[in-house]
């Protein structure tokens, strides 16, 4: 299989993608490709289309992810989502109302598995920008922080306490300190809305991945999953006209001491303990939309794979579940 040929593996590894596209069947068709770094990832376009065709359609559809950018990036002081976590209160944009709207729809159907206002907790553990002013979290670079910062933090995480007021064109919080971050639905709603583009523009073939979060078009594409604990591929899945998204706990991560032992923090985070979530290293789900599939591998994740997989089958989604034992959980 060409996966193992090191030239092609030393450039996927440094990209830090979950997911890699393998090959495109059925087709001889030279593809045009585009690599470009947004939304704190790297994102890249495959078109199979005449190549000024191509280029024209892949840079449109960059251009709608670099807006979505400044739009959703907490590390953009001008954007919509850090005007709402500095002030309390934002009147958004058509897209940040959707996205928001997707995220509470997204808390109620994992049971709070899935929750944006634990940014207080991700800021806290060290892995996004600082908290409010006021608020007294510290990043964890090395250890674990003190189960009162967490107790303090965990008390601003519930989504049920954002409020949308359609008429007013206004979200704002119940409870102040409160902030969101989008890390677990951003990429994949971006990933949706430049296939959007792409197909405005005419394109039938396509695919772009944000870094994990991924959407065939078209035709068949085989996608290899990145295995979690080792170089190399998990599984190799074929797609058409869906999306795929994993999350796991191999991405960001440090080594710390937990009660006199080295553990390792991930940064995918159990807003109900506002400790990483256990039982899960890796979670990947297929989905019609990106966005769906982005923020329901979170959800898994979370979740566990028992109940991760229950609810996979629930909603008609497809996903392959990975345990901290390493045993495959999966409805492929």
């Amino acid at each position: 299989m060409w996966w193992n040929n090191s030239a092609v593996r030393r450039k996927l590894i440094p990209l830090y993608y979950t997911l890699c596209t393998i090959f495109l069947a059925g087709c001889a068709q030279k593809p045009y490709k585009e690599t470009r770094l947004l939304m704190g990832t790297m994102v890249e376009i495959t078109i199979r289309d005449n190549e000024a065709r191509a280029k024209d359609a892949a840079d449109k559809a960059f251009k709608k992810i670099e807006e979505l950018e400044k739009i959703l990036s907490v590390y953009r002081k001008d954007s919509e989502i850090s005007t709402l976590n500095r002030t309390g209160k934002v009147n958004p944009s058509p897209e940040f109302m959707q996205v928001i709207k997707e995220s509470i729809r997204a808390g109620d159907i994992t049971e709070g598995a899935f929750d944006i206002t634990v940014a207080p907790i991700v800021s806290l553990w060290g892995f996004g920008p600082p908290s409010n002013v006021g608020q007294t979290f510290r990043s964890a670079k090395n250890n674990p922080p003190a189960e009162k910062e967490i107790k303090k933090a965990l008390a601003l995480v519930n989504y049920k306490n954002i409020v949308i007021d359609e008429k007013n064109n206004l979200i704002y919080f119940k409870k102040k300190g409160m902030q969101v971050n989008l890390g677990g639905i951003a990429k994949g709603y971006a990933v949706d809305r430049a296939i959007d583009v792409l197909k405005k523009e005419g394109i039938k073939k396509a695919i772009i991945n944000a870094g994990g979060d991924l959407y065939a078009m078209g035709i068949t594409w085989r996608i290899g999953i990145k295995h979690p604990r080792k170089e190399g591929i998990l599984k190799t899945i074929v797609l058409k006209n869906k999306t795929i998204a994993t999350s796991g706990d191999y991405e960001k991560f440090f080594i710390g001491t937990y009660e006199g032992k080295k553990k390792q923090f991930h940064h995918i985070f159990d807003p109900r303990t506002g400790y990483p979530a256990q039982g899960c290293i890796s979670a990947t789900v297929i989905a019609p939309a990106c966005t769906t599939a982005d923020w329901l591998s979170t959800g898994v994740f979370v979740l566990g794979p028992e109940k991760g997989l229950t609810l996979l089958k629930k909603l008609g989604g497809q996903g392959i579940i990975v345990n901290s034992d390493k045993k495959i959980f999966s409805n492929l």
